[in-house]
C-alpha cells in the first residue's frame, strides 16, 4: 500500500482527491500519508476520504503483524507545520504503545538526525531530528520511510537495525514526485526496494529526453508520438517545425532514442574530447554551501585509471581536504580541472597561511600551481 511522507498538498489545487484516487488501485484500498511541513495544517488544508486514506500522524495503521506510525512536519527550517524535539519525542512515545505486539513501521516527514538529512536552502547542516533518530535507535524498526531533504530523495542507508529510505521530491509543480517499491519478507527482516519517479508513470519514457518537460510532451501527443521510439529521422520536419525547436533539438532527440534502444552511451561529438583524453585529467567536481565558504562533497573521475571517487563529509570541510589532499599526492597527473555546479572553473588544492588545506582559484601544472 502507499505511504506518503511528502507534501502531499503540492497539487491540491483541484478537486482530485488523489490519495484517495492512488488507494483504490491498491490491493488494500488504502493510502498512508503524513502531511510535510509546507503543507496546510490539518485544519485548514486539503481533507482526504478517510476511507481510503489514513493520516499517520493521528492514526496509526495496522496490517497483520506490521503497524505503521507517522510524524508530520519538521524540526527545523521554516514552514506550516513544524515541532519542537520535546513535541516529536511526546509524539512518538504515545505512538509507541500501539508497537509493543507488532512490528513498527515509521513514516515521517523530517528524517532521524544524522541520515539523509543534510539541508542546503539554510546552509549545509543536519536538518533531521534528534528525536526521531533516538525513537528509531530505541525501537528498531525494520523500515524508516522520510522525506523533507530533497537532494537525499531517492537514497536509502542501512543501520543495523533496519533501513532508512529517503523519498523526497522537489517542490515544483512540475517536477516529478518520488516513490519508492519497498518488499518486506513474511519474517520482517528482509528489505528489498526500488526507486523511481512519476516521469515513468506517463507510460513511455519521453521526459527522459533531452529539453522534453510535461509541453513538450502533449506536443508530442498531438503528432501522434507516444514513445521515444517514435522519435525518428522520417519525422525530422514535423519534430523541427513545434514551437521553440530546431534541428539541435531533433539531432539530440533522436540520438538520446538511439542510447534508449541501444542501452549505450551516444557521444554526439567525439573530437570535442580529445583533449581529455590526450592529457590524461583528474576530472573534481566540487559541492559547497551556498554561500560558497564550505565544501561538503568533492567527486573525482580519473582519465587515466578510468576510476570514480567521492569524498564526503558535511560536518568537517578540513577531514574531508585533507583525504583529497592525500588522494591527490598519490595520483600521478599531469593536469587538473574542475566544475563546480554548472560553472566551468579552474581550482586546485593548495595550502593557505595555517597550513590547513583550502581550495582557491588556481590550477596544478605538474604539481605545480599557477593563478587561473
Amino acid at each position: 500500500m502507499p505511504a506518503m511522507t511528502s507534501h502531499v498538498s503540492k497539487n491540491a489545487n483541484t478537486d482530485t482527491d488523489h490519495l484517495a484516487e492512488l488507494a483504490r488501485l491498491t490491493k488494500h484500498q488504502q493510502s498512508l500519508y503524513v502531511r510535510g511541513n509546507d503543507d496546510l495544517p490539518q485544519s485548514t488544508g486539503p481533507q482526504f476520504d478517510s476511507e481510503f486514506t489514513t493520516d499517520l500522524h493521528r492514526t496509526p495503521y495496522t496490517y497483520e503483524d506490521l503497524v505503521f506510525i507517522g510524524q508530520e512536519g519538521s524540526t527545523q527550517g521554516p514552514g506550516l507545520i513544524t515541532y519542537t524535539e520535546d513535541d516529536v519525542q511526546r509524539h512518538l512515545s504515545e505512538q509507541r504503545t500501539v508497537c509493543e505486539d507488532r512490528t513498527p513501521i515509521l513514516v515521517t516527514h523530517t528524517p532521524p538526525f544524522g541520515i539523509l538529512d543534510i539541508g542546503k536552502r539554510f546552509g549545509q547542516q543536519h536538518i533531521g531530528s534528534k528525536a526521531v533518530r533516538s525513537f528509531i535507535d530505541d525501537i528498531q524498526p525494520p523500515v524508516t520511510v522520510c522525506g523533507h531533504c530533497h537532494q537525499f530523495g531517492g537514497r536509502a542507508e542501512t543501520l543495523e537495525y533496519g533501513t532508512v529510505i529517503n523519498i523526497a521530491s522537489h517542490d515544483g509543480v512540475d517536477d516529478p514526485g518520488r516513490y519508492a517499491l519497498i518488499t518486506i519478507d513474511a519474517s520482517n527482516e528482509s528489505i528489498e526496494y526500488e526507486f523511481y519517479d512519476t516521469r515513468h508513470l506517463l507510460g513511455s519514457r519521453l521526459t527522459d529526453l533531452v529539453q522534453v518537460g510535461r509541453n513538450r510532451v502533449e506536443q508530442f501527443s498531438e503528432l501522434g508520438i507516444t514513445s521515444p521510439d517514435e522519435i525518428t529521422e522520417e519525422r525530422r520536419s514535423e519534430l523541427e517545425a513545434l514551437p521553440g525547436a530546431s534541428s539541435w533539438h531533433v539531432d539530440r532527440w533522436i540520438a538520446h532514442r538511439q542510447a534508449f534502444e541501444n542501452d549505450e552511451v551516444v557521444i554526439l561529438n567525439e573530437s570535442a574530447f580529445d583533449d581529455l583524453h590526450d592529457t590524461e585529467p583528474l576530472l573534481l567536481d566540487i559541492e559547497t554551501d551556498l554561500q560558497q565558504d564550505r565544501i561538503w562533497l568533492v567527486g573525482t573521475y580519473s582519465y587515466q585509471n578510468d576510476a570514480y571517487r567521492q569524498f564526503f563529509d558535511p560536518d568537517d570541510e578540513s577531514a574531508l581536504l585533507q583525504e583529497l589532499s592525500e588522494y591527490l599526492d598519490n595520483h600521478a597527473l599531469s593536469q587538473s580541472s574542475t566544475t563546480e555546479g554548472t560553472t566551468s572553473t579552474n581550482s586546485v588544492l593548495v595550502e593557505d597561511s595555517r597550513n590547513t588545506a583550502s581550495l582557491k582559484g588556481s590550477i596544478i601544472w605538474s604539481g605545480h600551481t599557477t593563478s587561473g
